[in-house]
C-alpha cells in the first residue's frame, strides 16, 4: 500500500509539471500573438493617420488584437491554475524548480511481470488475505475437542482424572460465515486477475498511442522547426508593401501562430501519453535514476 500511495503521489506531481510546463508554452505564444497583434495595430494607425489605409482595416487591426488581449489572459488564468496544481501536488513554493522534461523514450517495453506493478501486486496480496480468512473460516466450522486432565489426593492414594468433550454445533455451524469468506476470496481473485488483464491491454493500447503521438511530434518538428520565423517575417513584408490585405495577413498570421500551438500540443502529448505508461507500468523508478527531475 506505501508503494502504491508513493506511486500515485510521483504520478499525480508528474501529471501536474507537464500542465504547467504546456501552460507556460503556450502562455508565452500568447504574450507573442498580443506583441505581434499590439505592433501590427500600432502600424496599422500610423498608416490610417496618414491616409495610406481605410477605417475597415484599422477596425479589423483592433478586432485582432483585443482577441489577441483575451486569449493572453484566457492563457495565463490557466498558467495561474497549473502552477497551483504543480505546487499544491509537488508541496514546493516555487514550481521554477521543475525541468522541463527535454526528451522521452524512442521506444516503449511491456513490463515482463505484471505482477510487480503495485496496485496489481497488492491485488494479489488481498487475495492471499481473503484466502486465509477462508481457511480460518473452515478451521472454526471443526469442533476443537477438549481433553482436561486433573490429579489429586485422597488418603494415601493417588487420582488421576481424565476429561474428554466435544462441543456440538447445534445451532450454529457457522457454514454462512465459510461461505461469506469463500466468496470474498473468489471475488479478491476476479479482481486480481482481471486488473492484470485490463493492465496489460491499457499497456498495449498506451504503446501504440505512444507511437503514434511520437511520430506526430517529430513528423511536426521536420516541417515547421527552423521556418516559422521567416513565415512570419515574410508575411510581414507582404502587408507593408500592399502585396496582400489586412485580412490576408491576419489569416497567415493567424495559420502561423495556430501551427506553433499544435507543435506545443503534439509536444506535450507525447509527454502526457508517456506519464500514462509510467502510471500503468509503474516504472517510473527508472526515470527517476536518469536524474530528470533530480
Amino acid at each position: 500500500e506505501f508503494e502504491q500511495l508513493r506511486h500515485e503521489i510521483v504520478v499525480e506531481i508528474l501529471r501536474a509539471q507537464i500542465n504547467y510546463k504546456a501552460s507556460f508554452a503556450k502562455g508565452k505564444l500568447a504574450q507573442r500573438r498580443s506583441d505581434l497583434m499590439r505592433q501590427f495595430f500600432d502600424t496599422a494607425q500610423k498608416r490610417y493617420d496618414a491616409g495610406d489605409m481605410g477605417q475597415s482595416e484599422v477596425n479589423l487591426a483592433r478586432v485582432a488584437l483585443a482577441t489577441a488581449l483575451d486569449q493572453l489572459a484566457e492563457a495565463n488564468r490557466n498558467l495561474a491554475g497549473a502552477e497551483s496544481a504543480l505546487l499544491v501536488a509537488s508541496q514546493q513554493r516555487d514550481a521554477s524548480i521543475w525541468p522541463d522534461i527535454e526528451e522521452t523514450p524512442a521506444s516503449l517495453t511491456i513490463p515482463t511481470d505484471l505482477k510487480q506493478i503495485p496496485a496489481i501486486h497488492l491485488a494479489h496480496l488481498t487475495t492471499a488475505v481473503a484466502s486465509a480468512n477462508a481457511s480460518l473460516a473452515d478451521a472454526y466450522r471443526k469442533p476443537d475437542p477438549n481433553f482436561e486432565v486433573r490429579a489429586g489426593k485422597e488418603d494415601r492414594d493417588n487420582l488421576i482424572g481424565v476429561t474428554f468433550s466435544v462441543p456440538l454445533f447445534v445451532r450454529n455451524n457457522f457454514s454462512n460465515e465459510h461461505l461469506a469468506a469463500l466468496d470474498a476470496e473468489n471475488a479478491a481473485s476476479i479482481r486480481a486477475n482481471a486488473l492484470e488483464l485490463e493492465t496489460g491491454i491499457r499497456l498495449e493500447v498506451l504503446k501504440q498511442a505512444y507511437e503514434t503521438a511520437l511520430a506526430n511530434w517529430q513528423g511536426w518538428q521536420e516541417l515547421i522547426i527552423g521556418h516559422l520565423g521567416s513565415a512570419l517575417d515574410l508575411n510581414d513584408r507582404l502587408w507593408k508593401s500592399g502585396e496582400i490585405s489586412t485580412s490576408d495577413y491576419l489569416l497567415q498570421l493567424d495559420r502561423l501562430l495556430e501551427s506553433n500551438e499544435a507543435g506545443i500540443n503534439l509536444r506535450y502529448r507525447v509527454q502526457q501519453i508517456w506519464v500514462d505508461w509510467l502510471d500503468v507500468s509503474a516504472t517510473w523508478q527508472q526515470w527517476f535514476t536518469k536524474g530528470e527531475l533530480l
